[in-house]
């Protein structure tokens, strides 16, 4: 279990049960002790790890055939060492949920999705298609198993029930992600403008090619003394295993190319204190994944009053009113430079949309309201299962 925004959402899900009396333990592949939240670590819910011995993928990849073999040591562990739970809940990759009803026959499960691999663009070469056929009917057997099935966003259930049309008349609850709102003593004092924060894993998929190429147009949008105040700094959890060792040089290489390279800070693998520090010095936010399913970390900004800029697609037009909490553009360089450079110019402009971003944070994506909705969810699946 790491520091991300999947292990934070279900860390939510098991103290909700926790605080209503749930003896509620979360099964993981691999438990990362120092790198992940403190209720992982200090006891507050009981994390178990096995299987961390396979390899989540090889080549450089990460490889969903050696990450189901995980799994189904990680169910034989769990059959040895509990007995029969009272309630199963299955976050990605939900394929899990298929051997648990062959082995528990009359467990209530829910299935928590994210994204289905089926909908993502078809395989290039016949091998490869016929390993994604065999994944993705293991995936609708998974959701077929399911007692109840609930997404992330509407944007991940519309995949679902395109996808599978047998599973177009479910209700399919959306369950937004919540998180803990600062307090005002966390939020960034007043103070000089210039400081755009990217929190993301340092992963080509979540391209944060495009905030330095971004951070570069910039540079000819303002005027050079007002530039040399700006800063972009990329923070994020890099995992060497998947062939990323040297992926921060090559986005320093294009920083450098792009003459910005003195401005931009990378951070892998920042522990909690040096994120709190970053989320503190920060003035915008920007996210630059052109399919994000959810985005739980524009969340995070807003919470802490800051204006967010981010890719006019997919989770993220749940999450951002584009004009008022900060804004959704195309995935293109300029079009996120003009926002920044407009930011920059109207400070003031960006404080507003900040405020407004923590007010919608605090009405529809806190923590306690994620809890409510659910607990709701599994009150009505136990009450259907007795």
């Amino acid at each position: 279990m790491r520091l991300g925004g999947a292990e934070r959402f279900v860390l939510d899900m098991a103290l909700a049960l926790r605080t209503t009396g749930w003896d509620a333990h979360i099964w993981v592949s691999e438990h990362h002790t120092t790198q992940t939240f403190p209720e992982a670590r200090d006891g507050r819910v009981p994390v178990h790890a096995a299987s961390s011995w396979i390899p989540p993928g090889f080549a450089g990849r990460p490889r969903r055939g050696l990450m189901l073999a995980r799994l189904r040591l990680l169910l034989r562990e769990i059959a040895r060492r509990t007995g029969p739970p009272a309630l199963f809940v299955v976050d990605d990759p939900v394929h899990i949920a298929a051997w648990i009803r062959r082995r528990w026959p009359h467990v209530p499960i829910l299935v928590h999705c994210n994204y289905p691999n089926a909908a993502l663009p078809p395989p290039a070469n016949a091998v490869h298609r016929w390993y994604r056929a065999r994944l993705d009917r293991l995936n609708a057997e998974a959701l077929a198993a399911a007692s109840e099935v609930t997404a992330i966003s509407a944007f991940s259930r519309a995949a679902i029930q395109r996808i599978w049309p047998q599973f177009a008349s479910w209700a399919v609850p959306v369950l937004h992600p919540g998180v803990a709102m600062p307090g005002s003593a966390a939020l960034r004092p007043p103070g000089p403008e210039g400081t755009i924060l990217c929190v993301s894993r340092l992963d080509p998929s979540k391209r944060p090619d495009l905030a330095i190429a971004a951070f570069g147009q910039l540079r000819g949008m303002l005027p050079a003394e007002h530039f040399a105040r700006c800063r972009l700094v990329l923070a994020g959890g890099l995992d060497v295993r998947h062939g990323l060792a040297g992926y921060p040089q090559t986005l320093m290489k294009q920083a450098g190319e792009a003459g910005v390279a003195g401005q931009v800070d990378l951070r892998a693998n920042a522990n909690e204190e040096t994120l709190a520090r970053l989320w503190a010095g920060a003035s915008v936010f920007m996210h630059t994944a052109p399919e994000e399913h959810f985005g739980i970390v524009l969340i995070e900004a807003m919470s802490r009053a800051l204006p967010v800029l981010a890719v006019n697609a997919a989770g993220p037009k749940e999450i951002v009113v584009d004009g008022v909490t900060g804004a959704l553009r195309p995935f293109d360089p300029d079009a996120f430079a003009t926002v920044l450079a407009g930011w920059m110019r109207d400070p003031a402009a960006a404080r507003q949309a900040g405020a407004a971003g923590r007010t919608r944070a605090a009405e529809f994506f806190s923590t306690a309201r994620f809890q409510r909705n659910f607990l709701t969810v599994v009150e009505a699946l136990l009450a259907r299962a007795v």
